[in-house]
């Protein structure tokens, strides 16, 4: 299938454990994981998070609106100092449900937050068995 819409890859770091992810989890039951408020200038926005994106993905792992909230909050929190977290708009949360599509991290848009927007795409492959991931990235042309 050809221009399959992709999900943004965020990947928030923080410098020291004290620190704030700089956003709000918000779940809807029966919608899924949203993201919330997004604090201006924050760890979070300046990883591409943008209030109202649906969290399909943790570290490697699909979120479903059935995900248990305690089981998000602790995929997000278990490393201290970092998470990636799998989003998609409206808009792209729409032609996956409309299209009986399941997310991947297999493609996704990677935001680069040097200059606030997703120039790359990156195919990931995870080996969850050894902890381990594989990416290749091709920068686009536009």
């Amino acid at each position: 299938m050809t221009n399959v819409p992709k999900p943004r890859l965020c990947r928030l770091r923080k410098r020291d454990p004290t620190e704030e992810f700089g956003f709000n989890l918000h779940a809807e039951k029966n919608r899924g994981h949203f993201v919330g408020a997004v604090d201006k200038n924050g760890i979070g926005e300046r990883a591409g998070l943008q209030m109202g994106q649906r969290i399909v993905g943790v570290n490697g792992q699909l979120i479903y609106p059935s995900t248990a909230h305690k089981e998000v909050v602790s995929l997000i929190k278990k490393n201290p100092l970092r998470t990636e977290l799998l989003v998609a708009s409206e808009e792209i949360d729409q032609w996956y449900t409309e299209n009986h599509m399941e997310y991947s991290f297999d493609r996704v848009d990677l935001y680069n937050f040097e200059n606030g927007s997703s120039v790359y795409e990156a195919k990931q492959q995870f080996n969850c068995k050894f902890g381990h991931r594989t990416t290749e990235t091709s920068r686009k042309i536009s």
